[in-house]
């Protein structure tokens, strides 16, 4: 199951709303980005490369990103796919925001997020037992 996207409008409009698209057994599900962009912008699967659409661009690729290893996080550690609801749950989720590093599951993320904030943070330094 790979994340992918479309774009769906009405033939009177500029302007076309940005799905995802996940292929099952089952059918497809589509879910709404949230983002809207002019239909000459849009290519396959993907906006066009322009100087326009570099910020959209980059958006769906984070989003992309995100997505597939929410989904191959499932299939590792419980060896299936999601269904529809988890779906739509992933891709709500990181539309918000809320599927970031500080919801990984990974010790080294969180490790890598904790000396992050530590070295921005000028309150103090590291003491034995902090972690």
């Amino acid at each position: 199951m790979k994340t992918r996207f479309f774009l769906k409008s009405n033939p009177s409009d500029s302007k076309g709303s940005i799905y995802f698209l996940f292929s099952t057994g089952y059918g497809k599900i589509k879910v709404s980005t949230g983002e809207k962009i002019p239909k000459k912008d849009w290519g396959t699967g993907l906006p066009k490369n322009s100087v326009s659409t570099t910020e959209i661009r980059s958006l769906l690729t984070s989003f992309q990103f995100k997505i597939d290893k929410k989904i191959k996080d499932l299939r590792d550690s419980q060896n299936r796919l999601p269904n529809k609801a988890e779906l739509i749950l992933f891709c709500k989720s990181t539309i918000n925001g809320d599927l970031n590093i500080e919801n990984s599951l990974y010790l080294s993320d969180l490790i890598d997020q904790f000396i992050l904030e530590n070295e921005t943070s000028t309150n103090k330094g590291l003491v034995i037992g902090t972690l």
